[in-house]
């Protein structure tokens, strides 16, 4: 009986230790995702999507510790063999070269980026400067009045 109890609890502490969590110290607020859309849009919440409306692709954005906005862009099924170009906006987003922050309007251009074939591509962006944000989104402006823009990304700092 003795025998038993003993390898009862090595056996509860065991199950105890291997199904805890590894935890690896404190964490940020991580990155927001948000999906790209055609239409409306607002300056809180980005693109409005219409009901039925397909995405064309999305948006990875973290804010790190020390402001700055890192993003991914990846269109999915937009117009082939198009140059798009690329901008954020958002409440207080820096205006590159000055000490203005805008309100709503988008930043200048931070690049291009062109689909292939398919109507897919990338884009990789670094905005330094931006303070925490209550929404922050994606617009991409082609020719011919194309446009698409993702849905607001609420991020603020990392916990130190």
């Amino acid at each position: 009986m003795r025998r038993t109890l003993v390898v009862l609890a090595v056996g509860l502490l065991l199950v105890g230790l291997l199904g805890a969590p590894a935890t690896a110290g404190p964490r940020g607020h991580g990155a927001g995702k948000a999906q790209m859309y055609p239409g409306t849009w607002s300056c809180a919440k980005g693109a409005t999507p219409i009901s039925g409306q397909a995405a064309h692709g999305f948006v990875v954005m973290n804010l790190t510790a020390n402001g700055t906005l890192i993003g991914t862009l990846h269109l999915k099924g937009a117009m082939p063999g198009k140059t798009y170009d690329v901008y954020i906006a958002g409440t207080n987003i820096p205006v590159p070269g000055t000490a203005v922050a805008a309100t709503c309007p988008a930043t200048p251009r931070l690049g291009t980026l062109t689909t292939n074939r398919a109507g897919n591509g990338s884009f990789t962006f670094k905005v330094k400067g931006v303070p925490a944000q209550s929404a922050v989104w994606v617009i991409v402006e082609g020719t011919g009045l194309t446009r698409l823009q993702s849905q607001a990304i609420g991020l603020s700092h990392p916990r130190a």
